[in-house]
């Protein structure tokens, strides 16, 4: 029997319920560890966000006419910061993907893709700069006219 991917299986609504087999067939295929397909997912990611931000960050650092000092001090940390943001969250998504196959026994359409997905992306929050965390909160004054 051909080893059939997620994508593949998920895309069949009738078989959401639950599907059968490991994260090996399913999952990570090119990887028969969970640990290590964690890690190569998240140090292919961190690299593929290095090469869209060190051109991203350093371009703008030349228009705005940054002192390499500052490039150092500010843009290297934020480059490194944003691409582990991306490297934590592929990472975690095959992690807690893994994680929520082996608690249950078998995938199921919210533990494959709703709950890692949430986990994952609350992992790469707590990475991200507290800055970019502020939530604004709109605050709404009427008026009223009689």
């Amino acid at each position: 029997q051909p080893i059939i991917s997620m994508v593949v299986v998920f895309s069949r609504p009738s078989e959401w319920i639950c599907v059968e087999g490991s994260c090996y067939e399913l999952g990570h295929t090119w990887q028969p560890y969970c640990v290590l397909a964690s890690l190569e997912v998240f140090a292919k990611t961190f690299l593929a966000a290095l090469k869209i931000y060190v051109p991203l960050f350093l371009i703008s650092d030349v228009l705005s006419r940054r002192r390499p000092s500052q490039v150092v001090l500010s843009t290297l940390p934020n480059i490194l910061r944003s691409s582990l943001f991306l490297g934590v969250n592929g990472g975690m998504l095959v992690t807690s993907i893994c994680f929520f196959r082996r608690l249950f026994g078998r995938f199921y359409f919210y533990s494959t893709g709703l709950l890692p997905g949430i986990i994952a992306s609350l992992s790469a929050i707590l990475v991200e700069r507290k800055s970019r965390l502020c939530i604004p909160m709109h605050t709404h004054t009427h008026t009223h006219t009689h």
